[in-house]
């Protein structure tokens, strides 16, 4: 009987505990796993990897998506004043981590015709998902905002604003 090469298993090992301590962003199957998965690039100032977890949408910048809008705040620290579109700091969105995830609740049909407009989301995700607003999550709690997206079965984040918000009266 041959013994196994203990490198070789460690390696294996390591990959294994590795991966599913950061999912890749087509095995992020939650809106809970997607915001530890941004935090995670984010920690890491892995830009990809915020990339890899924002669906592409327009942006109200001409020829930007919602992926630049997002990659460019964290980039730029604008610091926890900022409260405006795809506003971000490290400590605001920790803030959503620990005490506030389970605010993600399914998009309701009232609600939906304010936040599933083609001029705020653009057209190829509402082709994508239908417009079928169960397809989305959304975050609404003391001005702080959230939509992600649920395209075969893994999240994507779509938009977030007034995320700052949560940092004030703490």
């Amino acid at each position: 009987m041959k013994c196994m090469n203990l490198p070789a298993v460690l390696a294996v090992s390591c990959f294994i505990s590795c991966t599913a301590v950061r999912p890749s962003p087509g095995a992020i199957r939650s809106p809970e796993l997607l915001m530890r998965a941004i935090h995670d690039c984010a920690m890491r100032h892995d830009y990809d990897g915020v990339r890899g977890c924002v669906y592409p949408t327009p942006a109200y910048v001409k020829g930007m998506t919602s992926q630049d809008c997002v990659v460019e705040l964290m980039k730029h620290d604008r610091g926890p004043d900022y409260t405006g579109d795809f506003s971000y700091s490290d400590q605001a969105l920790q803030r959503i981590i620990d005490q506030h995830l389970h605010r993600f609740v399914p998009l309701t049909s009232d609600k939906a015709a304010s936040w599933l407009r083609a001029d705020s989301i653009g057209d190829e995700l509402l082709t994508k998902t239908g417009g079928d607003p169960g397809r989305f999550r959304l975050f609404d709690y003391k001005g702080c905002h959230i939509l992600v997206v649920e395209l075969e079965g893994c999240f994507k984040l779509v938009f977030w604003e007034g995320m700052n918000h949560l940092l004030k009266d703490s």
